[in-house]
């Protein structure tokens, strides 16, 4: 069995301690270089490579391999792809994008109308992503591939511990990212919510040097939260108006050549705070600067799970059909103007993939967990990274540590759980350094005067011509006005309220450009 790698201008040869020469590719978010640790290694079966793996702490991609054997591996959440093809008896591996013509049309219109692909799934054809957590084990001698997870995301709802450690396991993450990065500063995004505000009171707690930034529109609610913490912990926050001017920078090349900076395949890139950043760059020396994003501990703690949706009181036929119809509401509708049948073969796949197994209520639950993990959470929130990577920051997430990945999935109830009851309760009840009982989390949402002015006299008259109605004026008049990215503005604003179909959010003018790139 032949294997056929690409970019081996970007590996290097490594000679381990039992003499073996191999080629190996290692790729970590904060560019730490551990080959010669790597040397010291002993990967003499299979089991040693998946302990190394296990032992990383942090975001990666790794991969090693000679004639007779490959091995390869993605981080938990699977920040960085790697891409590979079994045919004819032989293993394609790739690293970077594809030199493929012949595309994957039903992956094209899942990016289309949901930004990203599903399970492992590329618009190249043939050609698979690997998943959160995956291996890819070739042992030539045995002539066979493997594919397994060394890190499987799988929530429980019945197991509740006495003795909970969260505690410990928050100061152990931020201590260390903070002692492993001793040469760093960081550059936090702060917002009104919980796991920025999170990020930025434990860095604090630990001594660490730091700066915040926020960005929206004028007058949203996230400046006065941030300008409100920042100044309770004496830290410095980089207010970002992305008003007209500064989202010229979405017309600039550099955003153009941002779009198709590693495309693997599996999602439209999350342009995230690539507008914010780019204005940035000309205030700080990103050199100096590792960004901690609070991303994802709204997903993790329970804030996405579909309990308002299904229920125990509804038959499992029904919380079903509940359930997928909350899928293609909330994950395949940035576009309403859906190709016939184009739906029911997403959900024909999503079953496929996810609940075709399913017997009862917990069983959606999890399966609807691990469909959005593997899919939004992993290609398209965590995606963003990109964005950091692109501009030329180190990175670090750390509530992606696979500490607390694991207390979330083991250590809770349902019912601490649904609505991050568990998670809230227990930032209030700490109030670390004082920042969650004095500043308000997440008030209402605020809109620049002269815009509320108007909102709110259109309105009053949709009050008496009907809810459904204003939703859609709303979007067609006003959403434009309310992008915190910014993005929405590569259109004009009269050529935006001409479209014939209504765009769900800037992410879909960002999908429908990657989906006519490729379409047939």
């Amino acid at each position: 069995m032949k294997i056929f790698v690409d970019l081996k201008e970007k590996t290097k040869i490594l000679t381990l301690k039992n003499g073996v020469k191999y080629f190996v590719l290692y790729e970590r978010s904060d560019h730490k270089n551990l080959l010669d640790i790597l040397k010291l290694a002993n990967f003499s079966n299979k089991s040693d490579l998946i302990k190394f793996v296990r032992n990383q702490d942090g975001f990666f991609r790794f991969a090693l391999w000679n004639n007779n054997f490959f091995f390869a591996s993605v981080d938990q959440v699977a920040s960085k792809s790697i891409l590979y093809k079994k045919e004819n008896n032989n293993l394609y591996v790739y690293f970077d994008t594809p030199n493929e013509n012949k595309f994957n049309q039903a992956s094209l219109k899942d990016i289309l109308y949901s930004g990203y692909t599903l399970k492992n799934e590329t618009i190249f054809k043939d050609i698979k992503s690997m998943l959160p957590g995956e291996c890819i084990y070739l042992d030539n001698k045995k002539k066979k591939i493997s594919n397994f997870k060394w890190y499987h995301f799988n929530p429980k709802y019945k197991v509740k511990i006495k003795e909970r450690n969260f505690d410990e396991i928050l100061n152990n993450i931020f201590n260390n990212i903070k002692l492993n990065n001793s040469n760093k500063n960081f550059l936090i995004p702060l917002s009104a919510g919980f796991d920025s505000r999170l990020v930025v009171s434990l860095m604090k707690s630990f001594g660490a040097n730091f700066e915040t930034f926020t960005y929206g529109f004028k007058g949203q609610r996230d400046f006065k939260i941030a300008e409100e913490i920042c100044r309770k912990l004496d830290v410095k926050n980089h207010k970002i108006i992305m008003n007209s001017l500064n989202s010229r920078v979405y017309s600039q090349q550099k955003f153009k050549k941002f779009l198709n900076y590693k495309n693997f395949g599996i999602s439209a890139n999350n342009f995230g705070d690539f507008g914010p950043l780019s204005i940035l760059d000309k205030k700080i020396n990103k050199n100096e600067y590792m960004i901690l994003n609070g991303q994802s501990g709204d997903f993790l703690t329970g804030g996405h799970l579909p309990t308002n949706v299904i229920t125990t009181k509804n038959s499992f036929k029904k919380n079903k059909f509940l359930l997928f119809k909350f899928i293609l509401k909330k994950h395949y509708a940035l576009w309403d103007n859906h190709e016939a049948n184009c739906k029911s073969d997403y959900l024909e796949r999503v079953n496929k993939y996810y609940f075709k197994n399913c017997k009862n209520y917990f069983d959606l639950l999890r399966s609807y967990e691990i469909y959005e993990f593997e899919n939004r959470q992993s290609k398209w929130v965590i995606g963003q990274q990109k964005v950091y990577e692109f501009l030329g920051y180190t990175w670090d997430l750390p509530l992606w540590k696979t500490s607390i990945m694991k207390f979330f999935e083991n250590n809770l109830v349902l019912n601490e759980k649904i609505n991050q009851k568990y998670y809230k309760s227990f930032l209030i009840k700490k109030n670390y350094l004082d920042v969650w009982t004095s500043v308000p989390i997440n008030p209402k949402l605020t809109f620049p005067l002269t815009l509320y002015s108007i909102r709110l006299f259109f309105k009053t008259l949709f009050f008496f011509i009907g809810k459904n109605k204003w939703y859609i004026f709303h979007k067609r008049f006003f959403d434009y006005f309310l992008d915190p990215t910014g993005v929405i503005k590569i259109l004009k604003y009269k050529n935006f309220i001409k479209l014939i179909t209504i765009p769900r959010n800037s992410v879909s003018i960002i999908s429908k450009k990657y989906f006519d790139k490729y379409k047939n």
